[in-house]
């Protein structure tokens, strides 16, 4: 069984262009997420980088570049091209699913948001409506 990952070579071919912006941390970028450091990584690594480039276009320092490279090349989520980074078909799999929970994020907190206008809306619904499918109303 062969076990080596062939990297993908372009960004055209990863079909995640609906994916947030990296530039959408910027300004919690102290405060992002290991799934966001990582995904910024990936992303990154979708055109191939050397590590310079990906520690600047991250926002990482020297450091911590080195230590997720590394975790990223142990979980095969990006390889070593000479002294390029790219990105794996594992490591596209998990920019998709990090783009799908995006959006589902997003999507509860509209409804979140949404649930909330109506609840604090002062005419949201009639008194007369609200108790109509109960049979004891309260007392005044």
């Amino acid at each position: 069984m062969d076990t080596k990952l062939s990297p993908i070579n372009s960004w055209e071919s990863t079909n995640l262009k609906g994916l947030p912006s990296m530039t959408a941390n910027i300004r919690n970028r102290k405060n992002r997420r290991q799934a966001d450091i990582v995904a910024d990584i990936l992303r990154v690594c979708c055109e191939g980088d050397a590590k310079t480039h990906i520690m600047y276009k991250a926002g990482l320092s020297y450091p911590l570049l080195k230590k997720y490279l590394s975790l990223l090349m142990d979980k095969r989520l990006i390889l070593q091209d000479g002294d390029q980074y790219r990105i794996t078909e594992m490591g596209q799999n998990y920019l998709e699913i990090y783009g799908e929970i995006g959006k589902t994020q997003t999507i509860l907190q509209q409804r979140e948001e949404d649930m909330q206008k109506l609840f604090c809306s002062p005419t949201a619904v009639p008194e007369d409506e609200f108790y109509r499918g109960i049979t004891a109303r309260p007392k005044e």
